[in-house]
């Protein structure tokens, strides 16, 4: 399923080399400062945006207390993990890819695309020359 969402760990050698750099970039997220603010920044927002919905509809449908917590903490949980690994999966595929030409396996750092005995020297599914590419974030 991990394959599904991330295709540059079939083009690994062997599914042991595959799931190190897997490790390596999940050890690199969970160091990230940036990823905890925005996780805690989301699940505060996401919670209290919930939780305004549910004690506005309280006027129409009752809901207790602990009902209402039940509520805001599985929403937020669910979508968290929906909307961080939305964000996060664009970073992990390229880091893969990196990870992937530092073991001499050839492939388009923009795209993705395997450019095993391509001569042409210019990637054929996006058309980046290969050691120009650009960030997909447009920065």
């Amino acid at each position: 399923m991990r394959e599904a969402a991330y295709p540059e760990l079939a083009m690994f050698p062997d599914r042991k080399a595959a799931e190190a750099a897997f490790y390596a970039w999940k050890k690199r997220l969970m160091r990230s400062p940036r990823f905890w603010v925005l996780l805690t920044g989301y699940t505060v927002l996401a919670g209290v945006f919930v939780a305004v919905v549910l004690m506005s509809l309280r006027r129409w449908v009752w809901v207790s207390p602990a009902m209402l917590g039940g509520i805001v903490g599985g929403v937020t949980a669910g979508s968290g993990t929906v909307v961080l690994r939305w964000i996060w999966r664009a970073r992990c595929r390229r880091f893969l890819r990196e990870q992937l030409l530092l073991r001499g396996i050839p492939v388009c750092l923009n795209c993705g695309y395997s450019l095993r005995g391509n001569e042409s020297g210019v990637c054929p599914e996006c058309g980046v020359v290969p050691g120009a590419e650009v960030d997909s974030s447009g920065s």
